[in-house]
């Protein structure tokens, strides 16, 4: 479910920024550290969808935190 922050104003809406972000995790017991994850975001008015991959929890956490943060306070 997409992530939605708006602004009102007297006039109404004023601005609406919209992002996604979702993580599927698997294991791949072959390797010495099984954790695997794909991360898919979009984010703003840009219609590209980003996808990257993981090999731990501390990794997914630290992309989170990075995609967090370049959303607008709004």
């Amino acid at each position: 479910m997409p992530a939605v922050a708006s602004m009102m104003a007297n006039e109404g809406e004023v601005g609406r920024h919209e992002a996604t972000f979702v993580i599927s995790v698997w294991y791949e017991a072959e390797h010495a550290e099984p954790f695997r994850a794909r991360l898919t975001s979009t984010s703003g008015e840009a219609s590209e969808t980003v996808i990257t991959y993981a090999g731990s929890r501390e990794a997914v956490i630290s992309r989170v935190s990075e995609w967090l943060s370049n959303l607008p306070n709004r």
